[in-house]
């Protein structure tokens, strides 16, 4: 043989050396490697290995990126679901709360304002009963009166058209109060010429008056006659000088409001409360 040759066959068998000592080394770390596939072709050099790890790692790395990064973002969006959830429940619940209470207010108040209407009522009721039980008793009673059968220089309470100048009767209604009833009554019944007396009704008790009509003093139990007969009187007079025409829409309804209201119970004994206190001074 000669030294080429030896020389080629030491080269081959240097070459089948180191790929032995590579697949041992390949099957030292990889145990599950099947030697019975190995294939010279499929053996790869260090530096293609290198490579290819490099790259498997590299495509490992951006895909894990784009996981965690869309991980991130889901979780970020279950945290704002899950904080604006809370929110919303409490908003609602806030709400309901509050249209509860609104209710409960509302049933409060009604009911409240239904019971005072009802004792209102109740106590008008019993009084007007009182009031009229008494009367039938005084007008079954003939009380003295003093002074029974003298003249007084008065004019008469009693039911009447009263005459009173149309501008002074509606200045007087412009005041849409108890004003209005007591300047015309001081107006119309007051005599101060008059000796003893200066109006036709006087208070003769804490409780008890009289009013003077067919040239006598006559009894009057709290002032019942008294106070329907002044203040009918001057409603009427209102309701004749009233006119729509003369005084425009707006006062006309305000005044007939007022002239409406001189029918209510309470409205005439807080006007005749005011004429006690003129006639007692």
């Amino acid at each position: 043989m000669s030294e080429n040759t030896i020389s080629n066959e030491n080269k081959m068998n240097i070459s089948e050396k180191k790929n032995i000592i590579r697949i041992s080394k390949t099957n030292s770390m990889y145990p599950y490697f099947n030697k019975a596939t190995y294939n010279k072709s499929e053996v790869k050099t260090e530096s293609e290995s290198d490579y290819d790890s490099d790259s498997e790692s590299t495509s490992y790395s951006t895909s894990s990126d784009e996981e965690d990064k869309e991980e991130l973002e889901e979780e970020s969006e279950k945290e704002l679901i899950e904080d604006k959830k809370p929110s919303e429940e409490k908003e609602s619940n806030d709400k309901n709360n509050m249209e509860s209470m609104l209710e409960k207010l509302i049933y409060i108040t009604t009911s409240l304002n239904n019971k005072l209407n009802e004792l209102d009522k109740t106590v008008n009721t019993k009084f007007n009963e009182l009031e009229t039980r008494i009367i039938k008793i005084e007008s079954k009673i003939t009380i003295p009166t003093v002074n029974n059968e003298c003249i007084e220089d008065l004019k008469e309470l009693v039911k009447e058209k009263i005459n009173i100048n149309k501008d002074i009767a509606m200045k007087a209604l412009t005041y849409r109060d108890y004003r209005s009833i007591l300047t015309l009554f001081r107006l119309y019944y007051k005599n101060e010429n008059n000796e003893r007396n200066i109006y036709p009704i006087r208070s003769v008790g804490t409780r008890k008056f009289e009013y003077y009509a067919n040239k006598k003093w006559n009894s009057d139990l709290y002032g019942s006659y008294s106070m329907e007969t002044i203040i009918n009187n001057f409603q009427d007079l209102f309701i004749k000088y009233n006119c729509i025409d003369e005084i425009g829409y707006d006062n006309f309804i305000q005044n007939q409001d007022f002239i409406q209201k001189l029918d209510n119970d309470k409205i005439r004994k807080s006007i005749f409360k005011t004429i006690v206190e003129e006639i007692r001074d």
